[in-house]
């Protein structure tokens, strides 16, 4: 069988070549964070717009409309009765605006306790997601090295393979954490140097 001695400097020197090239840890996260919008800053201006809410006035409008009868009084002489004289409508008509802050949202906005609340449960799935991407970039790592360092696929008949096609599934599953960027990123690699590709091509 193929052991650690028997693997060319020419190989490993392809290998070394093929990881700079690989994204890193961190590039895989950023491209987790960036893929299901799990910045911080996104936290941060939910408080800011929250807080600025509390500047923008409340308007209110009312409308007034009444209408009133006059009545007067015509007192006669002494020879005539009193007479009521029905006077024209008194109407009345008006328009009420009224402005209004609420300074002390701007201090401590009532939706602050929806924001730390959302914050708190994106934090949680951020560090969930997180810790599958990082679980599956290493377990994707140390599956190259012992591809490296295995039997050659002729001596090792299936398990060769099926170490390939774990190395696919890992790809694929940091590929559904990034929206494809690991397998756009290796394409990328692959065409620039196609000599990379006798790595596992044994």
């Amino acid at each position: 069988s193929r052991m650690i001695s028997s693997v060319s400097p020419a190989e490993k020197d392809l290998f070394q070549k093929l990881l700079r090239l690989e994204p890193s840890v961190q590039q895989i996260h950023s491209r987790v964070v960036a893929k299901n919008d799990l910045r911080q800053s996104k936290i941060e201006r939910w408080h800011i717009l929250s807080r600025l809410g509390a500047l923008l006035p409340s308007f209110s409008f009312s409308k007034d409309f009444s209408i009133g009868r006059t009545i007067d009084l015509d007192r006669g002489s002494t020879n005539s009765a009193d007479e009521y004289i029905l006077g024209p409508d008194d109407i009345d008509r008006g328009w009420d605006m009224s402005v209004s802050w609420d300074l002390g949202d701007f201090l401590w906005s009532s939706s602050q306790t929806s924001i730390d609340s959302r914050s708190k449960i994106q934090a949680e799935f951020r560090q969930d997601l997180l810790s599958q991407a990082t679980r599956f970039y290493f377990e994707r790592r140390r599956l190259q090295m012992e591809l490296l360092f295995s039997a050659s696929a002729e001596g090792a008949g299936n398990l060769y393979w099926e170490k390939l096609n774990q190395l696919d599934e890992l790809t694929a599953l940091l590929d559904a954490l990034t929206d494809g960027y690991m397998s756009r990123v290796l394409h990328g690699i692959y065409e620039a140097h196609p000599e990379l590709r006798e790595i596992w091509h044994r």
